[in-house]
Parts: C-alpha cells; sequence; structure tokens
C-alpha cells in the first residue's frame, strides 16, 4: 500500500460559513419534542448533545418514521442516532471534505455533514447541498485555471515556434548563395550543395571563400548535438570565419584561428561542446 502525497497547495475556508444552522437537543430529549423542533425549524437533520459533547445526529426521515408508528412509550432521540455521520472538524480542506462525501453510500449521501470545533464541540450543520454548489464552482474554478493554463502554453509554442521558423530563415540565409563557376584554363569548378537541417535548425554548416577567379575555400562543419544550442554556435562559427578571411588561403592558419577564437568564447559556459570542421583551399588551375 502507498500513501498519497499530501496536497501541496490544500482549499482552506472559514467553514462556518457554510452552515445552515447549529440547531441541537439533549439527548434525553424525546422523539416528539425532537419532532416538534423539526417543524419549527423546517429542517432535516440535528444535533444531538450530551452534556454540551456531541454524540451523533437525527434525521427527520427517521424519527417521522418512529411517531407514525407510535409504539407504547416515548422513547428518546438516543435511540434514533444515525450509525455513522460524517464529521469534519474546522480548518479541514474542501478537498477532503469533498473526498469524505464522496466516500458515501448512496442513502447517506444527501445527508448534512456535522461540523465541530477542533476538540469536537458542536459548531453547526452543513448541508449537503451547499457542498455540492461549491463543488461545482470549485471545479468550474480549476477548469478555467487549467483552460489559462493551456491558453498561455499555446501562446509560449507559436512564439517558440516563430522563433524557431526564424532561426532557420536566418540560418539558410548563412549559407552560400549561388555562385558563377570557377574557370582557369581549360578546367572549370562547379561548387553546389544541398542542406537538409534534421528539424528546424541544425548543427551542420557550410560556407565557400572565393578568394579570386583561380581559387576558392570550402569549409565544412559539424557541431556537437542538434537544436537551437548547435544553431547558435554555427552562427559564431560563420561570424568568426568572416574576421578569418584574410588568412583564407592558408588552410593550416585559418583552422588554428577558428579553433583559437572558438575555444576561448565556449570555455565560458559550464557546457561541454564538440566542433569539429574540414577546409580546403581548391586551384582549379593545378587540380
Amino acid at each position: 500500500m502507498t500513501e498519497e502525497a499530501p496536497d501541496k497547495n490544500p482549499v482552506i475556508v472559514d467553514l462556518r460559513l457554510l452552515t445552515s444552522h447549529a440547531e441541537a437537543v439533549p439527548v434525553t430529549t424525546s422523539v416528539e419534542a425532537a419532532h416538534t423542533a423539526f417543524a419549527r425549524e423546517t429542517i432535516d437533520f440535528i444535533a444531538v448533545l450530551a452534556d454540551d459533547q456531541l454524540i451523533g445526529m437525527c434525521a427527520r426521515r427517521d424519527l417521522a418514521q418512529q411517531l407514525s408508528s407510535r409504539y407504547g412509550f416515548a422513547p428518546t432521540v438516543r435511540q434514533f442516532l444515525m450509525p455513522a455521520p460524517l464529521r469534519v472538524k474546522l480548518r479541514t480542506p474542501l478537498t477532503e471534505i469533498f473526498q469524505a462525501v464522496a466516500a458515501r453510500s448512496s442513502r447517506e449521501f444527501y445527508d448534512d455533514v456535522l461540523l465541530t470545533e477542533v476538540d469536537g464541540r458542536y459548531v453547526g450543520m452543513i448541508p449537503m447541498r451547499t457542498l455540492v454548489r461549491l463543488q461545482t464552482e470549485f471545479l468550474l474554478g480549476n477548469n478555467a485555471l487549467l483552460e489559462t493554463s493551456r491558453q498561455e502554453i499555446a501562446a509560449k509554442n507559436r512564439a517558440m515556434e516563430e522563433d524557431l521558423l526564424m532561426a532557420r530563415e536566418v540560418q539558410l540565409a548563412m549559407l552560400p548563395q549561388a555562385q558563377a563557376p570557377f574557370t582557369a584554363g581549360a578546367l572549370t569548378l562547379r561548387l553546389a550543395h544541398r542542406y537538409h537541417p534534421a528539424s528546424g535548425v541544425s548543427g551542420d554548416f557550410l560556407d565557400v571563400l572565393r578568394f579570386s577567379d583561380q581559387a576558392a575555400g570550402v569549409l565544412v562543419c559539424d557541431v556537437m548535438g542538434h537544436g537551437v544550442r548547435s544553431a547558435l554556435i554555427t552562427a559564431m562559427v560563420r561570424a568568426l570565419l568572416e574576421q578569418l578571411r584574410p588568412v583564407g588561403a592558408d588552410p593550416g592558419a585559418l583552422l588554428t584561428g577558428l579553433n583559437r577564437d572558438l575555444t576561448r568564447i565556449l570555455r565560458q559556459t559550464d557546457s561541454l561542446i564538440f566542433v569539429t570542421a574540414a577546409y580546403a583551399v581548391i586551384h582549379p588551375a593545378t587540380g
């Protein structure tokens, strides 16, 4: 058996405000006198006390049945105490009261609920109709909160999707655009690529550096992982590559500078990130 986790946010109200009456009779009260109290107050349930201590409650229906049969003696209300009336104490969370009411049998479901002080002193009766109305309002309020949360989450998801779409467009814009062929003597070099990210944005990146009509540098890199973080690193690589364009004709100098600058930036983060890259300078004239 496992215990249920306690409610982190119990709903507690002043239960006195829910009571309809606080009528009570001594345990020695006769059935006739109790029936008169029922009629006078037009109530269906009444508390029964013994020396100001609550011992139970009686229902109008049970006393009415007794009076209709009219035995030859006048019993007291003690003989007609309800078997197990539901009692709740002040400061009891509403959710616990709702659960206790729901656990009652169908015959007892609409019976009033006895409200007592923490020390057991009688406070009053809470009608079931009041609890039903309160539970309905409670559920409607929760549904409204859930709907509000759903709308907020949906709005955040739409905003995130719009941000990812913009990030994708920016990332695609950083890719090399169509370029004229490189022609050197009898040789012609044409560069083409197909970029298909696994998700909205990607950690893969390529670029072409054209130095002259005789040479071009081609860089292909891959950032560990995928998604927004990897895409952000590729944007950093793209910016660093522009700064290193003056040494683009020397693969060793370009990759050394790229590794140095990228390491200096990523060292400031708490995450371990790997980036792999390959760079080549192509000379069509010499092959």
